[in-house]
């Protein structure tokens, strides 16, 4: 049916569209504020609609952050792009209020071994 059907393109008739944004925060964020927050800053945005409501899911933890998908929707596909940017910008800036980092990669090396010169001057360079 798929391949000799007439296939129907909703979203050429329909100018609504969904985006979806993932955030990344530090371990240690109180996960209800970063979601009430995050839930807050879709709320004020004037392009994102009421109805279906924004929703703000903590998904996963991961390597480096606990992992958040905000979903909204937006009336016009035009309004797409400057809408994905003021969240942005918005989030940025209501995380930086609220004290919560928006987490980036990080490692931690283990030296196990070492040449013993090599690691005294490091210790004394600390």
């Amino acid at each position: 049916e798929f391949i000799t059907g007439k296939l129907l393109n909703w979203t050429r008739s329909d100018d609504v569209t969904r985006i979806v944004m993932a955030v990344g925060v530090a371990y240690g964020t109180d996960t209800e504020n970063a979601r009430k927050l995050l839930l807050q800053v879709a709320s004020e945005n004037e392009h994102v609609m009421e109805d279906p409501s924004p929703s703000a899911v903590f998904d996963n933890f991961g390597d480096n952050t606990l992992n958040f998908t905000l979903r909204v929707f937006v009336a016009k596909t035009a309004h797409r792009l400057e809408t994905t940017h003021q969240l942005h910008t918005a989030i940025d800036q209501v995380f930086k209020k609220a004290g919560i980092e928006i987490s980036f990669p990080q490692r931690d090396l283990h030296i196990r071994s070492i040449d013993a010169p090599i690691l005294s001057k490091i210790a004394k360079s600390s």
